[in-house]
């Protein structure tokens, strides 16, 4: 019975190892179209920034060749500076300095030019002594007070030398519009940090992570250890996603793209509940085919078995009904003709006793019986009765 449940699991194994495999199979599938979504927006998203970041390069460093080894003073900025913001809306500010970070033009307002000095600024600094375009962190502006990036470029006097900067700033909390140009898919969020961990830009709730740190958790350092990847992580908000992340070409900004993973992973938790009712019916039907063949195999072999043990403690009238599969039936009929043959042998053998005792009876003679090997004689009654002898149990 242990062997024949055994071969019948065995048979339903297949079955349960290929709903096991087909839903690791949707999960690995699912995981990998998730993956490659957050990826291709995390790709877009920072080729995307290194175009505006290389489009704005283009604009500073013609603005700063037209005014090559020119003074700079109100008057000659006034031209420029007059319809900047109206150009360029995106910017919150655009102002030009002297070698030393005094504020020679600004677009507006006019008055904050008046002893406005950038010279202990980072990105001052950098330009001057890079002397190439500069994209600062996450700062609030001097002027707007508002969370910006600031984009400089240098002035050079004729012989290529720096004599001065000129500068834009970003607006930080309306950037995510400029860092995807498409409606998000639902729960994605996308952002940008600096190479220190601080949040440039957020397309979620910007008021909130703009300019927040982010240093030292799991998605910074993914971002920091490898530039380019994916990754299941805890986000900062504490909901575990699927990230796409890319550094952004000529900085030290990196890009993430995050979709939920229990939006990646819709509908596996019901693929898996149908799965798993799929496999509990896989094996109830083992089950009940186990039991099925028990009871036409087992089951009548252990009446033969019974009916056995009967007539071996003497009940000889203990047959065994004939069912069950045709074989199991064929054995129950040989061995019920088997007791049926052995019945009339022992009432025939007692009848024929019965006529020898009568027999012997009637002539007056007696049996006797030599045991040679053993050598001992054995003799009935009435042997022993003619020899005077009494008669023993042998």
């Amino acid at each position: 019975r242990t062997h024949l449940l055994g071969l019948v699991l065995a048979a339903a194994a297949p079955l349960v190892a290929l709903l096991i495999f087909a839903l690791r199979a949707n999960v690995e599938d699912a995981r990998e179209r998730g993956g490659n979504l957050v990826q291709t927006l995390a790709d877009t998203t920072a080729a995307h920034v290194h175009e505006f970041l290389n489009d704005s390069e283009g604009l500073l460093g013609r603005i700063a060749g037209r005014h090559r080894g020119r003074k700079l003073t109100p008057v000659s900025c006034h031209p420029l500076l007059a319809d900047f913001r109206d150009l360029f809306p995106g910017f919150s500010n655009l102002l030009m300095t002297d070698l030393s970070g005094q504020v020679a033009c600004i677009a507006a307002p006019a008055s904050a030019r008046q002893a406005l000095s950038m010279a202990d600024t980072n990105w001052f600094q950098r330009v001057v002594k890079e002397n190439r375009f500069v994209v600062s962190g996450p700062l609030v502006g001097r002027i707007t007070s508002r969370w910006i990036s600031v984009l400089a470029y240098p002035l050079r006097d004729e012989a290529g030398q720096v004599s001065g900067t000129i500068a834009v700033g970003v607006y930080l909390l309306a950037f995510h519009t400029e860092i995807h140009g498409t409606t998000l898919p639902p729960q994605t969020v996308l952002g940008i940090v600096d190479g220190k961990g601080i949040v440039v830009a957020s397309s979620v709730e910007p008021q909130l992570w703009v300019g927040k740190d982010l240093g030292g958790t799991a998605l910074v350092r993914a971002m920091t250890t490898q530039s380019r990847e994916q990754a299941i992580l805890r986000g900062p908000d504490g909901v575990e996603r699927v990230y796409g992340l890319d550094a952004v070409a000529g900085t030290d900004w990196h890009v993430f793209a995050g979709i939920p993973k229990e939006v990646v992973f819709k509908g596996l938790s019901e693929l898996a509940l149908r799965h798993g009712l799929a496999l509990l019916a896989a094996l109830a039907l083992a089950l009940g085919i186990a039991l099925y063949v028990d009871r036409r195999i087992a089951a009548p072999i252990d009446a033969v078995a019974e009916a056995a043990r009967q007539v071996s403690a003497g009940r000889t009238g203990a047959r065994v009904a004939v069912r069950g599969a045709r074989e199991v039936a064929e054995v129950a009929e040989s061995f019920n003709d088997m007791l049926e043959r052995r019945a009339r042998a022992e009432t025939e053998l007692h009848h024929a006793k019965e006529r020898l005792d009568l027999a012997l009876e009637a002539s007056g003679l007696a049996l006797w019986d030599w045991d040679i090997p053993a050598g001992k004689i054995y003799v009935d009654k009435k042997w022993a009765e003619m020899i005077g002898q009494k008669p023993r149990p042998s």
